[in-house]
């Protein structure tokens, strides 16, 4: 489900077709929902974005099919429809200290005209919405009770600000509150030698208000204003911000992520008039971004295997601690012939309960009952989007006669004599050694040459599950030997962290 972050986000980057509202009318909208704490306001035009532009410039910039973020896609294009149907016109994110950390930005949504509230709140929430004056608010119980008495603090400069912005789709405008540069100053004096040691009042005093609007006319722009405090303030803060700018060049992780780092530098250096910085960016930058976005991408999916192969080591856990062992490769029939797959039997440690009890459990995988279950796979085994629809998964466990999964006979926690931080479990091995997530079959490593077969889903290894229940990041650079040490539960092999 697209979270209303993630929706508001994808919006921003939308291209406008028609006028927007003036700065004033946006300023006196959000206005009764701003407190002394609030320290950003985020707001799109939903009248005037263009999903099918954002989504195809999304996938250029990521590389990325045109089927990936189909259904994301679609599911926000049918939320944003359902909303202006609805008589929603703007919608605003407000950023505030006094929900973080605990809690969310919360979302308003003015109405006027003809609008109908309760549409609106069922469209882009369904719940966790309440009509709060002449809007629409969305957020959890804890905002929407503060929300409810709340007394608003005077922005005088939230016009200005989005008139920074200018008419586009989409503005975000930053306030940096008078006390909040009195804490900074009295707590922070001098900045972190990482940030050049400066006075914090750089920093303060360059800093009033910042604003960010999303432009495009033949082709997408990114326009930033910050209002310093005077001239002199706003010349101190851009030679500041050159100055960290070009302290990153060197950095290594830098140069591998953006080789064009120098090029960047010299479009995201503001300019500075009076007492303003400036800067416009236009989309000619993105292919200089482009292997920074990758990285991000393929950095967020290896975390997302991470994550689930942490779930189902605690599964098999969980399993081993009532069955007092874990799970064999397969459940097998009375005359010995494999059935489900270890990832069935494992279900309700996955808050799969109910799945399972839908199974036959003395049919095969593949019979005219279980076959239909393939396609609700759950999402804890969802490993490769190119198989997921197909009920296909890579995680696999290793199997082998000294392996996790040596066949009809379930190991024992006990039995794993090489340790357990010395023992692979489960690997997230390429896309084409996917299988059907309830067929018994599972990896089975080529002692000549262990990594075949393991490296694909990211750059330069593999995710993969330990006994213990810790996921590490393989590298395809792996002594074989090492990598095969590791395969086996009871070789006598032991193999150090800094081994592999």
């Amino acid at each position: 489900m697209y979270t209303i972050p993630s929706l508001l986000v994808t919006l921003a980057l939308a291209l406008p077709s028609a006028a927007a509202d003036n700065a004033g009318s946006r300023a006196k909208a959000i206005a009764p929902f701003l407190d002394e704490r609030t320290f950003a306001v985020f707001h799109v035009d939903l009248t005037r974005v263009d999903m099918a532009a954002v989504m195809d410039k999304v996938r250029a910039v990521a590389r990325l099919k045109k089927t990936n973020l189909a259904k994301d896609e679609e599911e926000v294009r049918g939320r944003l429809t359902g909303l202006i149907k609805a008589g929603a016109r703007d919608m605003y994110m407000v950023f505030t200290l006094a929900d973080l950390p605990a809690r969310s930005p919360f979302i308003v949504i003015p109405l006027a005209g003809d609008a109908d509230a309760r549409a609106i709140g069922k469209t882009f929430r369904p719940d966790g919405f309440e009509q709060v004056g002449q809007a629409v608010v969305g957020g959890e119980p804890a905002t929407l009770k503060r929300l409810r008495d709340l007394e608003p603090a005077s922005f005088p400069d939230l016009a200005r600000a989005f008139a920074a912005a200018g008419d586009t789709t989409a503005q975000v405008v930053a306030f940096l509150s008078a006390d909040n540069r009195r804490v900074i100053e009295e707590t922070l004096p001098t900045l972190p030698k990482e940030l050049g040691g400066n006075p914090s009042t750089v920093l303060t005093h360059g800093f009033r208000w910042a604003a960010v609007g999303v432009n495009a006319s033949a082709s997408a722009s990114l326009h930033v204003v910050i209002q310093s405090q005077d001239a002199g303030s706003a010349k101190a803060l851009g030679r500041w911000m050159s100055a960290n700018l070009t302290a990153v060049r060197g950095h290594r992780d830098v140069r591998l992520f953006l080789p064009d780092f120098d090029k960047i530098v010299a479009r995201l250096t503001p300019k500075v008039k009076d007492d303003r910085l400036s800067l416009t960016v236009d989309e000619t930058i993105l292919p200089l971004l482009r292997p920074a976005v990758v990285a991000v991408r393929q950095s967020a999916e290896r975390a997302s295997s991470a994550n689930n192969l942490k779930q189902i080591g605690l599964a098999l856990h969980n399993y081993h601690d009532v069955h007092k062992a874990f799970p064999a490769q397969a459940s097998y029939s009375k005359d010995g012939k494999p059935l489900l797959s270890w990832r069935v039997q494992i279900l309700p440690y996955i808050e799969q309960d109910a799945l399972y009890k839908e199974f036959h459990l003395d049919e095969p995988w593949d019979s005219a009952h279980n076959k239909k279950l393939i396609a609700r796979m759950p999402a804890t085994y969802r490993s490769s989007a190119k198989l997921a629809a197909g009920g296909k998964t890579t995680y696999l466990g290793i199997s082998g006669e000294h392996a996790m999964f040596p066949g009809r006979k379930p190991v024992a926690i006990r039995e794993v004599t090489d340790g357990t931080s010395n023992t692979l479990f489960v690997v997230d091995a390429s896309d084409a050694h996917g299988v059907p997530w309830t067929k018994p079959e599972d990896f089975q490593y080529d002692p000549d040459h262990p990594l075949d077969g393991l490296v694909g889903h990211f750059p330069h290894g593999f995710n993969a599950l330990f006994v213990d229940g810790s996921v590490h990041f393989l590298r395809d650079k792996i002594d074989p030997k090492v990598l095969r040490a590791l395969f086996t539960r009871d070789g006598g092999e032991v193999a150090a962290p800094d081994d592999y």
